[in-house]
């Protein structure tokens, strides 16, 4: 099998025990996403999504409902 067919048949799955994250996890998790810095200094708000509430769902995350995300603020440069 070659490079490339190697690449297009690779799938990596991100499995969890389905145990749901605790409140006190949640909050060091985005404490920590908020000191974070980025290479160019830009503003970016972090948030725990629940993929029931917010219709999420991926193939390759199993077992937890629990997803962090990120956005930039809007802010003139």
């Amino acid at each position: 099998m070659d490079a490339l067919a190697l690449i297009r048949s690779r799938r990596s799955v991100r499995s969890f025990d389905g145990a749901p994250l605790r409140a006190e996890d949640a909050q060091k998790i985005l404490a920590f996403a908020e000191k974070a810095e980025n290479p160019y200094g830009l503003s970016i708000e972090w948030k725990l999504l629940d993929a029931k509430k917010d219709g999420l769902s991926s193939p390759v995350i199993v077992g937890t409902d629990a997803y962090i995300a990120s956005f930039l603020v809007d802010s003139p440069v």
